[in-house]
């Protein structure tokens, strides 16, 4: 019998509520415990359904670990602050008066409480043991360590040890400057619980963290140690440039450097406290770039973690969705024993604002959209988070509004009652093992820095890409085999003789859908053959593209331009691709403004025996190096790469293209997941006078519960500013019509649910079944009275086929058809 409660094997992991200390006001013991019961009970609906819960402990910057003494009568210097605690000196008449966060901080109420190491430890034990008592779970409390001058006045990395504060992310002097893992302290005199006679000259910054939060854990009750804003993999971890490049060229050696020192940290942090857990935030980039700018050895940091870093915070703070569900895909290819974390951005406490009910305006993209990411294992199984993490539960000013949970968890709830269980249509094998071993060499750092900035920006050009499995699992888990057909591959074009380049032959064999990005400087004869390209000499500049790919229709007139900017240091090399032969279909031609020719995009539909695409791509902005990232091209003034990759899928039958009001306006990001035989459409519209068209191989798809325009197979929608629709119905039809997908109350015992579709003409409906039930579609004739007989008892009134064990296909409908569903389940009649 179908119910609307929840799927009984639903869980969503541990839940980690993030905290400052600022809703503890007052340090009466009472009032504490007023506090973290609001805490949990604000939060028990999503825990009914969790299978841990942990608290994170935002106390002040991590200044508190590095001065602990070992006496808890000791004042913390904590994060009782609005705005940035460390502020660097402005420009001379900048901000005069100080009214910005940036300029000077303010307390975060009138006299805020003095709290001592001592009472810090009461609170920890009070959470831990209301924890208990609401939720049933062993509470785990972890403390938090950020690089950065944000959240607390910091005498020790700011007046008494600047030598550890190297990393420069907001500008200004070394006031402004964050702590690189990989620092050496100069010697002091002072006492410290794990150097009580002082600090040695020349010890490692690792081995004082490790062994100064060894001693705290022990004296206080803490669990585990956060590593916040990408402490311990980079020193810039918000940049795109770094120790190993800096927008102007890749330095010879430093990667390597760089890399060692970097593991030396994670080394001297676990000698000096064995067995600790670490959990970590990690950069807000990608894998790829933050092993070609920074040296960032991330798979040998996985053997220090329990699992990946979590997605990004941008999505929020600067709108970069793109940014977000690239860095986090790339960052969970691989992953460490248990897993990777999903995190979501309610409240800052620091900054006076609250995502929820601002930045996002109380709207959950930012919850469906790396929530319809389909992680696969070695075993081609979808891996869903270890759990979730909120940033935070209190606000700016100290306050739990319960308001909050109250919105947030149902969408988290629906999101995860449809998580992914398999591959959708296009799925990214990201080179997790490749990227580490050529993007610390100076010769392919470009490359591999190229690579992920591209598929970024085809992200946010409207490319579907929700799945995702590293290199090396494809290959254990025979993905070539087991996926071939059944979505589009999407890859680097892999190096002569390498088990990916026989992955992707065999996956050809087998009918399989290959799409290839990036240089083909490495790529066998045999896969230049199948490209019917050849390289030649680089050129790099301008150039003018002709393309035959579908282009996104501009409303309000005006053209895109044509010309390309490639650079050939951020772009993997110049363009140096030539036809040769003739049994492919050239897609794309770059023409430089010297007149030579080069071949940008290619597809063969006799490849082996599958079909297969090639766009080389170029680094989609301006490589500024004194930005934080870089700027993004306009399509008034350049071409936008990314763009192609969503176009070259209509060769593969996966169809995305927009209607845009004007030129520059920014693309909807759209992704499709696959839950129990549904696909989920999910997407965000940053414009919401933009129309997009959607086609799949089984047709247009008909979200539940909408109307649209079908054409050619294709069908038109208005965009809300966000969805998240079940889709099963599609439908192939060549006539323009209004087709509605109305969802009908189950009426009938044994039927589960009713779908009831309308505008159809001379249309292919394809339906796809939920496992375990039994279809019944009824048609119902143009002119027939259709609403009011859809709430009749009708059997099946026409025949249909079984494409296979998940489809049925009516074909010819004109009309509105009926399908219902269930189990058959009969019911005893009452009198019987």
């Amino acid at each position: 019998m179908y119910s609307f409660e929840y799927p009984k094997d639903m869980n969503v992991g541990r839940v980690c509520l993030e905290m400052s200390l600022k809703p503890f006001k007052s340090l009466e013991q009472s009032f504490i415990e007023e506090v973290c019961t609001e805490l949990f009970d604000q939060w028990k609906e999503l825990l009914i359904k969790a299978s841990g819960c942990s608290v994170l402990l935002w106390t002040a910057d991590g200044s508190e670990i590095l001065e602990y003494r070992g006496e808890l009568d000791d004042e913390i210097e904590w994060a009782r602050y609005l705005g940035l605690a460390n502020p660097p000196d402005l420009p001379q008449g900048s901000d005069p008066q100080k009214l910005g966060l940036h300029s000077w901080p303010r307390y975060y109420m009138d006299n805020p409480p003095v709290i001592t190491y001592g009472d810090l430890k009461r609170i920890i034990a009070a959470l831990k043991r209301i924890g208990r008592e609401i939720t049933g779970f062993e509470i785990t409390v972890g403390a938090t360590f950020d690089p950065g001058p944000e959240f607390a006045k910091s005498d020790f990395k700011y007046n008494r040890h600047t030598e550890i504060s190297k990393g420069s992310i907001l500008g200004g002097d070394g006031s402004s400057k964050w702590v690189h893992c990989t620092s050496i302290l100069k010697g002091d005199t002072g006492k410290y619980a794990a150097f009580p006679d002082g600090i040695p000259e020349g010890t490692h910054f690792g081995t004082f963290l490790g062994a100064q939060y060894r001693e705290l854990a022990k004296d206080l009750g803490f669990d585990y140690i956060w590593f916040s804003n990408g402490f311990g993999f980079s020193r810039d971890s918000w940049n795109w440039t770094g120790e190993c490049f800096d927008g102007k060229e890749f330095f010879d050696g430093a990667a390597e450097r760089v890399k060692d020192q970097i593991l030396e940290f994670w080394h001297k942090f676990t000698e000096a406290c064995p067995g600790v857990r670490i959990e970590t935030r990690g950069s807000n980039l990608s894998t790829g770039m933050d092993i070609a700018a920074h040296g960032s050895p991330l798979s040998s940091i996985y053997e220090f973690l329990p699992f990946a870093p979590p997605n990004s915070p941008w999505a929020a703070i600067d709108a970069q969705f793109g940014l977000e569900l690239v860095g986090y895909m790339s960052h969970i290819a691989e992953t460490p024993s248990e897993g990777y974390l999903f995190r979501y951005y309610t409240h800052d406490p620091w900054w006076i604002n609250s995502p929820w009910f601002d930045r996002y305006n109380r709207q959950p993209h930012d919850i469906y959209l790396p929530l319809s990411v389909a992680r696969l294992d070695e075993n081609l199984r979808v891996m869903q988070p270890y759990g979730i993490n909120f940033l935070t539960a209190d606000d700016s000013f100290g306050n739990l509004p319960r308001r909050c949970p109250v919105e947030v968890i149902p969408h988290l709830l629906d999101a995860y009652s449809h998580y992914p269980d398999s591959a959708g249509p296009v799925t990214w094998v990201y080179p997790f093992e490749q990227y580490h071993k050529i993007g610390f060499q100076k010769d392919r750092a470009g490359e591999v820095l190229f690579g992920d900035w591209f598929i970024k920006s085809a992200v946010d050009a409207g490319m579907p890409l929700n799945t995702v499995i590293s290199d090396s699992n494809f290959v254990k888990g025979d993905a070539a085999r087991h996926l071939a057909g059944k979505t589009v591959l999407v890859m680097p074009v892999p190096d002569e003789d390498s088990d990916m380049e026989k992955a992707v032959l065999e996956a050809l064999l087998r009918k399989g859908d290959v799409l290839l990005y990036g240089p083909a400087d490495h790529a066998s004869d045999t896969i230049k053959s199948l490209l019917g390209i050849e390289t030649t000499m680089p050129l790099e500049g301008e150039f003018i593209l002709e393309s035959s790919l579908p282009e996104d229709k501009i409303l309000q007139g005006g053209d895109p331009s044509r010309v390309l900017k490639h650079q050939a240091l951020i772009s993997g090399g110049g363009l140096n691709t030539i036809r040769a032969g003739s049994d492919v279909d050239i897609l794309i031609k770059a023409v430089h403004t010297d007149g030579e020719e080069r071949i940008y995009g290619v597809f063969n539909g006799r490849a082996l025996s599958g079909r297969l695409a090639w766009v080389r791509g170029s680094f989609p902005g301006e490589g500024n190096p004194r930005s934080r990232l870089p700027g993004n091209f306009k399509a008034s003034e350049y071409v936008m790469p990314g763009k192609f990759l969503r176009a070259v899928l209509t060769k593969f039958d996966v169809h995305i293209a927009f209607a845009l009001q004007e030129l520059d306006d920014q693309s909807p990001m759209v992704l499709y997941s696959m839950s129990e035989n549904a696909c989920y459409v999910t997407g965000y519209a940053p414009d919401t006078t933009c129309k997009m068209r959607l086609g799949l191989p089984d047709g247009a798809p008909i979200m539940m519960g909408t109307d649209c325009i079908v054409e050619n197979s294709i069908a038109e929608y208005t965009l809300p500013r966000w969805w998240y629709n079940e889709c099963r119905i599609f439908v192939r039809q060549k006539e323009r019509s209004k087709v509605s997908c109305i969802i009908k109350p189950s009426v009938f015992p044994g039927t589960d649910r009713r779908f009831y579709v309308t505008g159809l003409r001379d249309a292919d409906v394809i339906f796809r079944k939920v496992p375990g039930t039994i279809v019944k579609p009824v048609h119902f004739p143009c002119g027939s009275s259709g609403h009011g007989d859809a709430d009749k008892f009708l059997d099946t009134n026409i025949e249909y086929e079984e494409l296979d064990n998940n489809r049925i296909l009516c074909r010819n409908i004109s009309g509105s058809l009926m399908i219902s569903w269930g189990t058959g389940e009969t019911y005893k009649l009452v009198g019987e």
